[in-house]
């Protein structure tokens, strides 16, 4: 293969992944607005992540920690799972809140109940959480998303300007190269006093 081929399938791979990685981006970004207009948690294929709030389920989950949660059928939620719910607390009403099954569940009405309790809390929620109001069970901790989180949040600014950067360098590169009978050569500057 010749060099010239060489360049030109790295950079038709190069345009691929690039308009592959916004493309992908912007359905992640269509499904997070779509469920919060809604008033929903976000789900890409049944999956959701979450952010821990509160100390609520130290030492289990780190406050400020993410999670993974999947959604469940309320019919197999078990005592000593984890699950995350609207919240029927009036402090936090609605508001997605994570605790632990802490009895067996009860089916009356034609709805699964819960008793939940944070496992750094000294007792169990006063309010029943009931299946319609669940999200999903807890599947693991995001050690990994939740440090680079953390360091995103922590230098935002400095990411910002760094891709702001890039983006202003990789607009003008084309500035100083011109196309010669196919090939890349880079622009000669004007002498002074010529």
């Amino acid at each position: 293969m010749t060099r010239k081929r060489w360049f030109t399938a790295l950079r038709y791979t190069v345009t691929g992944l690039w308009w592959g990685a916004i493309l992908a981006t912007a359905a992640v970004i269509l499904v997070f607005l779509t469920a919060h207009f809604r008033g929903e948690v976000p789900r890409i294929f049944g999956y959701s992540v979450m952010h821990i709030v509160s100390d609520s389920m130290e030492d289990t989950i780190a406050k400020d920690s993410y999670i993974l949660i999947k959604k469940t059928d309320p019919s197999e939620v078990e005592k000593d799972n984890i699950i995350c719910f609207y919240s029927t607390d009036p402090q936090i009403y609605g508001y997605p809140n994570t605790h632990r099954v802490v009895e067996e569940p009860t089916f009356s009405d034609g709805e699964y109940r819960y008793t939940t309790k944070g496992d750094n809390c000294p007792a169990p929620d006063t309010h029943a959480v009931t299946g319609d109001r669940l999200i999903g069970v807890y599947v693991r901790e995001l050690g990994v998303f939740t440090a680079f989180l953390r360091f995103v949040t922590k230098h935002l600014f400095w990411l910002f300007a760094a891709l702001f950067l890039f983006c202003a360098v990789s607009m003008l590169i084309p500035l100083f190269f011109k196309k010669e009978n196919g090939e890349v050569k880079m622009k000669e500057g004007r002498r002074p006093n010529e």
